[in-house]
């Protein structure tokens, strides 16, 4: 194979290069960590289903299954915990809602994860239409697993250049030969390789609390969500936003966290840190993947679903490049093409 050079190294391009060095794949990584901290303040939900509307995310069946194994083993390679097997404590709305939980939770894929509804077992959490339990989840514990990732490379000698990289620097590299791999996010959609219009980036904003009484066994949603990391410490996130599209919080941010927080917590927190990223979302709320040049190949938008998505994807990916196997066309970037 010609060299590879992957550029970025978020959730795409870090599993991308896990699954390249177990092949015994040659390849080298250009990333400049502060340009994009989308990976990096990631909530990691690994859940198949979208809450808002209990539909199954479309080819969730082949993504859940790839998440356990390839995560253990990469737990395995470089010693490191992130992977959390977990589950989600959703706080009903309203009658309807119920409702539609339990139409949902018969429904053959869903009855793996929906159970029943229950009443609410904690007292300084609002919850008076009850809780329903979405079980077989896990989280992806994200700074430390592109912390091992890293190191994972060092021990490999896979280098990761600190770079700012340019487009034309990009061109210059896939014309003279090598294989480059975009997946840099948010960052691809100013480059203009792809139509315009695809990419639908939005900002997201999440707060780290300290707080006593949230629940420290299970992940708490509601229009937010609360996510348990030890110590009396939680992530709750996370807004959305299609302005302002960079890595800068904002007030508004903050009082919306604030506020659909205390809706669901009657007790009192402390702010202990405010983060904000860009996720790469599609306008059709699906991956792109395939070639989109002469040595020139694409890997992103996975959006807020990158830990459960990038597992099977990558390897996707890896048979398009070495065994010219075609990626299914739900995520090929040329689904768009006209």
């Amino acid at each position: 194979m010609k060299d590879i050079i992957i550029i970025g190294r978020g959730l795409a391009g870090a599993t991308l290069s896990f699954h390249l060095i177990e092949l015994g794949i040659k390849h080298r990584i250009v990333d400049r960590a502060s340009l994009s901290l989308s990976s990096k303040i990631a909530a990691g939900l690994i859940n198949p289903i979208v809450l808002k509307r209990l539909k199954m995310v479309q080819g969730a069946e082949r993504f859940i299954k790839a998440v356990p194994d390839f995560y253990k083993r990469m737990e395995a390679a470089t010693q490191t915990k992130f992977y959390h097997e977990t589950f989600i404590k959703h706080i009903f709305a309203n009658p309807g809602e119920i409702n539609l939980w339990e139409e949902k939770k018969d429904i053959p894929f869903h009855s793996k994860y929906l159970k029943g509804n229950s009443k609410n077992p904690w007292t300084n959490v609002n919850a008076p239409h009850g809780i329903g339990t979405i079980q077989g989840l896990g989280w992806l514990d994200t700074k430390s697993y592109l912390s091992a990732h890293a190191l994972f490379c060092e021990r490999n000698n896979v280098s990761i250049d600190n770079l700012t990289i340019q487009k034309s620097e990009v061109l210059s590299l896939a014309e003279s030969g090598h294989q480059v791999i975009l997946c840099n996010g948010h960052l691809f959609k100013d480059w203009n390789l792809i139509p315009a219009g695809i990419f639908t980036p939005t900002r997201g904003e999440v707060i780290t609390v300290k707080a006593d009484d949230l629940p420290t066994d299970s992940i708490l949603h509601s229009s937010i969500f609360t996510l348990p990391l030890g110590s009396g410490h939680f992530r709750v996130g996370a807004t959305y936003h299609w302005d302002n599209l960079n890595d800068q919080v904002t007030a508004e941010g903050l009082n919306r966290l604030k506020t659909d927080l205390e809706k669901v917590y009657t007790d009192t927190y402390e702010v202990i840190q405010h983060e904000a990223g860009v996720r790469p979302n599609i306008k059709d709320r699906k991956p792109i993947m395939g070639q989109i040049g002469s040595n020139l190949y694409i890997f992103n938008g996975m959006g807020s679903r990158a830990a459960l998505m990038t597992p099977f994807l990558s390897t996707v990916l890896i048979d398009f490049l070495t065994k010219n196997i075609p990626i299914p066309p739900e995520y090929d970037v040329h689904r768009f093409d006209q």
